[in-house]
């Protein structure tokens, strides 16, 4: 097990004893303070300071991105307390879990995403949204279920991308360009920027994008060629602000490409000849390397009036998501291929009353609707080579949702201010079928199936505040996920290996209990953020390997329970140190015995596959005078991650270890760094499966260079 159910309770009665709690690892410091800044956030979709929102939430601003080059999800995750990446396989083609919430990469995400107030999730896959973090507000990362005010899937918890909104009284125009090189690689580069035009005293629109070009560092001997895993991709983002004096009006639409020229999914080892290579490499791919192609557009526009001590929001938006790929595997001495493409579509509409002004009892209230549908075409073949093919799941089909929710949530300050209850309630329905469905190696189409799923999803809360400097909180909530579909042939090959399960698969629930605080001491020079958290997890729906593909399963109950800790410090002016890190534990004590007996990771007793028993991260910045125009900074980080063990194959991944540094100068209009990137050069595979191993990229060095206009 790892770490002992005593161990837990020891550490929490040490956690009761201090009853200390700081500022989460992206509290951006205020060097010319002499303190750390507290972020303000909007968790319970009203705007609040981070220490009167009790749950646990961490908040990176947008500077704190740039300045310690986070440019992607995973980059975000290795500084998340309990956050790990499932699988990396391409951007945008992303599984990523908080909290031990983890189920592999099939069925509907377990974490919820957002950009603003737009709604990202694909219909029975796992998948993180491709972005680019050059010109965010901020991050927020919610952990912990959020089913009363975000909804099914926001089981572990949520992360929210905020835009920044167009200014209508200042002219900007900043852009950034990159140069890097990857030992034993390719070199690469990326041009950001960002135009924001005031256009009158109430209009304005913000023009935000960037192209990038990652080098390749991967190599394949079998197909005589070097640095195959190259990455394009390409984003523009445009956002336009109509405002009057009780009315904002807020257009985005936000493209995102990417193109991998690999499957991005490599080995150590020769599948023809067993023989070990020495570095990672490409084998077994039967003449064609594969490709990933992720495309994402979405369109949104928000009205928020205000109504005299009320504020109401309408928020609408439309995404199309495009998964594209081809992915060979060499196994039992076979090759096969995945030739695959999944296409969504989800229009959503949310509206929203909520109070506004000081008073000591504050409400919301909202609806909630939306409509996806997620298109299939799935051809995964055994290819004998010269032509000769045999399928083994060769359909196409749809899954549709129509989901729509109700949900409120009211809290009141008592004691002038002390204690502060909360209390959220959301009623959510979930139409659920498929459709449209075809077996082209049959000719049979599929047989529709149809099923709702609903839930009741209470919050409880209180937030004490009994000093000015920091606040203790206590909460209990629920999370919710609907139940999928799995092809007819996945059933087959599950019974093939002794697992009874079915075309449907029933939904799962979440109780997670959390006590924490937030603190800031030293006239606000250390902040800590600490938090004790049980979830109960009932009716998993739990990933399997079958012959030749996966399939799933309602696998059983688990326990989860865990801490997290974020600590920054500023020591002296310009220097700031900061430490955050999770310890969890996890442990199966209700299991189907089908599925114990023909998996590795599945058993009475057993942790949860897929999470880590622990991840630490470490950071440093420091900033000095150059001259009376130049500014010098250094900023290092380091990030831990326990092993995991992979859902289907029950492979383990080796522990990551990697450190960054950006040195660099800067001045009023222009910055310049220098980088270097896994400059440990950790070469662990991070993530382990039945298809093969997936690396952190290797050391990395660049320079940098951001201007203003």
């Amino acid at each position: 097990m790892g770490i002992s159910k005593n161990y837990l309770r020891t550490g929490f009665s040490v956690w009761l004893i201090v009853c200390i709690a700081v500022v989460p690892f992206s509290e951006r410091a205020a060097a010319e303070e002499n303190a750390i800044e507290e972020i303000v956030v909007t968790a319970q979709k009203r705007e609040q300071a981070i220490t009167d929102v009790p749950m646990s939430v961490q908040a990176i601003s947008g500077d704190e991105l740039r300045e310690n080059g986070i440019d992607s999800l995973p980059d975000l995750v290795k500084f998340v307390p309990g956050a790990s990446v499932v699988s990396s396989t391409a951007p945008g083609f992303e599984t990523i879990i908080l909290r031990g919430i983890a189920s592999g990469t099939t069925g509907d995400a377990t974490v919820g995403y957002y950009v603003d107030d737009v709604a990202f999730g694909v219909p029975n896959l796992q998948i993180a949204p491709p972005n680019n973090m050059y010109d965010l507000e901020r991050v927020e990362v919610l952990r912990g279920p959020q089913g009363t005010l975000y909804g099914q899937g926001s089981m572990g918890g949520s992360v929210k991308l905020i835009t920044p909104q167009p200014d209508t009284e200042e002219f900007l125009s900043r852009f950034r360009v990159s140069g890097r090189d990857v030992d034993d690689g390719d070199s690469g580069y990326s041009v950001d920027g960002v135009v924001n035009v005031p256009v009158a005293d109430n209009f304005a629109f913000r023009l935000s994008g960037g192209v990038a070009n990652a080098p390749g560092w991967v190599d394949s001997p079998e197909l005589n060629e070097e640095d195959l895993n190259e990455l394009d991709s390409w984003n523009i983002r445009l956002k336009a602000l109509y405002t009057t004096d009780t009315m904002d009006v807020t257009f985005s639409h936000w493209t995102v490409e990417n193109e991998l020229d690999s499957a991005n999914t490599f080995s150590r080892t020769d599948p023809l000849t067993g023989l070990e290579f020495d570095e990672p490499t490409m084998a077994g791919v039967g003449g064609n390397p594969g490709f990933i192609d992720t495309t994402l557009d979405t369109t949104s526009l928000t009205f928020d009036v205000d109504l005299n001590g009320m504020s109401f929001v309408s928020a609408t938006s439309y995404t199309e998501y495009e998964l594209d790929f081809v992915f060979p595997l060499f196994t039992a001495g076979f090759q096969f291929f995945n030739d695959s493409t999944f296409e969504t579509e989800a229009l959503t509409q949310e509206f929203r009353l909520l109070s506004t002004g000081d008073s000591a009892f504050q409400w919301l209230v909202g609806a909630y609707y939306s409509d996806a549908e997620i298109h299939s075409d799935i051809n995964f073949f055994l290819d004998f080579g010269g032509g000769f093919t045999a399928p083994l799941i060769n359909t196409v089909g749809d899954i549709e949702t129509e989901a729509w929710a109700v949900f409120g949530e009211i809290s009141l300050e008592l004691l002038d201010g002390l204690v502060t209850p909360t209390l959220g309630l959301r009623y959510f329905e979930d139409d659920r079928k498929t459709a449209n469905g075809l077996d082209r190696t049959t000719g049979i189409p599929g047989v529709s199936v149809g099923t709702t799923y609903e839930t009741v999803n209470p919050r409880f809360a209180v937030n004490f505040r009994p000093h000015d400097n920091g606040s203790i909180f206590i909460s209990a909530a629920k999370g919710f996920r609907s139940g999928t579909t799995q092809t007819a042939a996945q059933v087959a090959l599950a019974a093939s290996v002794g697992v009874d399960t079915g075309t449907t698969i029933a939904p799962d629930e979440v109780w997670t209990y959390e006590l924490g605080a937030k603190y800031q001491f030293a006239d606000g020079r250390l902040a800590v953020d600490v938090a004790y958290y049980y979830s109960d997890w009932e009716e998993i729906q739990l990933q399997f390997n079958v012959p030749g593909t996966i399939a799933l399963a309602n696998g059983g109950d688990a326990e989860i329970s865990g801490f997290d800790l974020a600590v920054s410090w500023m020591p002296a002016a310009n220097l700031v140190l900061q430490i955050s890190g999770n310890i969890n534990d996890s442990e199966f004590n209700n299991v189907n015995p089908n599925l114990a007996a023909s998996t590795a990771t599945v058993r009475e007793g057993g942790s949860l596959p897929n999470v880590p028993e622990k991840n630490v991260s470490l950071g440093g910045s420091y900033e000095w005078r150059v001259s009376d125009s130049l500014q010098g900074f250094v900023n290092a980080t380091y990030a831990y991650r326990d092993r995991q063990v992979d859902a289907g194959s029950g492979l383990e991944s080796g522990i990551m270890n990697v450190a960054d540094v950006r040195l660099g100068v800067r001045a009023d209009n222009w910055q310049l760094t220098l980088f270097g990137e896994n400059i440990g050069e950790e070469e662990e595979p991070v993530v382990r499966t039945a298809t093969g191993v997936q690396f952190i990229t290797p050391r990395t060095i660049g320079l940098q260079l951001e201007f203003e206009i």
